[in-house]
This record gives C-alpha cells, structure tokens and sequence, in this order.
C-alpha cells in the first residue's frame, strides 16, 4: 500500500517512548476515557482502520505500533515478550499520568492547588527531612 492510499486512522505521529521513536495515532473525542491499542503482533496501527469509525464515536483512542512493527523503532532487549511487557507498561504508565493529570489538577483553582502544597506537601518534606536527619545521625545511613 502506498502512504497517498493508506486510510484514515487519524493524526499520526512519532513520540519518543522508552528511548525509542514510536508511531502513534490519536482520534476521536476529546473527553471520556482514552482507549490504548496495540497493534497486533506483527502488524502496524493501520490493522485498526475498519474498527476505529466505531470507536472513535465515543472514546479518545491512541494506537500504537510497538517496537519493531510498523514505523517504530527497536532494540533487541524490548522484542522478547518480557521486554515488551515492560515496554507496555511504561506506555500505560505514561497513559495513566496523562489522564491523572488532565482529570484532577484542571478541577482545582490556583488557591486551593497552594493550600494543597503548604498544607500536605510542606509537612511531608519536614517529615522526610527530619527522618533523613536522624539516620544520618543515630545510624550512619
């Protein structure tokens, strides 16, 4: 298939992940929960081009390809299952924090965000500081 031919899987584009350029696709809505594809073992994101017009109605859907297939880049340590599994964790990982991030900090105003620091985070760090002090001290950590 020539790339003036390919169908459309919405925006793709390369992301460093891992190290590594991946190829990536984004489409659909722009709320509700991000649905995350692989592609199939040993295909690219293009397997997806008859399911994503369905999906794409009611989900924000990233598809990859995973390292090795399609356009992405490899390395030897992440085409054996236990370095792929790795590798998708760190994609779902990196998922989760985008989708943590975009779905709690926007609920908060600038105020409530500072007393959130002075509050819980100020405390913590005085807790860590003191209890670094006292191994360094009483243990000779």
């Amino acid at each position: 298939m020539k790339d003036d031919k390919l169908p459309n899987i919405g925006q793709v584009t390369t992301e460093i992940i891992d190290g590594l350029r991946i190829r990536l696709s984004r489409s659909g809505r722009s709320d509700g929960v991000p649905v995350l594809l692989t592609s199939p073992w040993p295909e690219s994101i293009y397997a997806f081009h008859r399911v994503l017009p369905y999906l794409v109605e009611s989900h924000p859907i990233i598809a990859i390809d995973l390292p090795g297939f399609g356009h992405s880049e490899s390395r030897a340590d992440v085409m054996s299952p236990r370095g792929m599994g790795v590798f998708l964790i760190k994609v779902a990982a990196i998922l989760f924090f985008y989708v943590w991030m975009r779905w709690t900090l926007p609920r908060y105003r600038y105020d409530q965000l500072m007393a959130f620091g002075w509050k819980i985070l100020l405390p913590l760090s005085v807790i860590n500081l003191l209890v670094t002090a006292a191994g360094v001290l009483y243990f000779g950590l």
